[in-house]
């Protein structure tokens, strides 16, 4: 019978890793993005993440199609500094309401206060999500925080694990970085 050989090689087929399933992986603040965390040694993301592409924008940084940059740290452990997912990445983080699912050309303009171009309110709120603080003032304890860029094109929201920078005009995200630092800036 040709049907259950159909099957079996439609599971088999099905159970091998596709080169852009990892574009589909869930962002998990503080964790990680494409099936890697920030613990992943590059050896075993090798094993996860296609093959990056042969440009690299700076040593240590290699880019994964679609929409995955990872920052590479120097020596032993190598593992990531940092996780960038943007456009082409279909993942997203998963929040609890109000924001639902956020991810690349998520717009979050529905959040902002009329006369908060910066974001700080958004910020806040993101944050006492983030980081399960009800009551946290994260703006003025320095804990979190939001800025547009100097060319006014971006608003950066910076938090303990993460940013994310989103265009300025329509508040859609562009950009989410899950950071081992956090000091760590990612502006563009």
């Amino acid at each position: 019978m040709v049907l259950p050989a159909l099957l079996v090689a439609a599971v088999a087929f099905a159970a091998e890793p596709s080169p852009a399933r990892f574009a589909d992986e869930p962002i998990v603040y503080g964790r990680g993005a494409g099936g890697i965390t920030l613990q992943t040694a590059f050896e075993d993301a090798s094993k996860i993440l296609p093959e990056p592409l042969p440009q690299s924008p700076a040593p240590g940084v290699r880019v994964y199609s679609p929409g995955l940059i990872v920052a590479w740290s120097e020596g032993d452990p190598n593992i990531p500094e940092a996780i960038f997912a943007e456009r082409g990445y279909r993942g997203a983080l998963s929040l609890p309401a109000p924001f639902g699912r956020v991810g690349i050309g998520s717009s979050l303009g529905t959040h902002f206060a009329e006369d908060d171009l910066e974001g700080a309110g958004v910020a806040r709120l993101l944050y006492r999500v983030l980081e399960n603080a009800p009551a946290a003032d994260c703006v003025a304890a320095g804990s979190c925080g939001a800025r547009r860029t100097p060319d006014r094109a971006t608003v950066v929201l910076r938090f303990p694990a993460m940013n994310m920078l989103l265009h300025s005009r329509d508040k859609t995200v562009y950009r989410i970085v899950i950071k081992r630092n956090p000091d760590l800036e990612a502006n563009r």
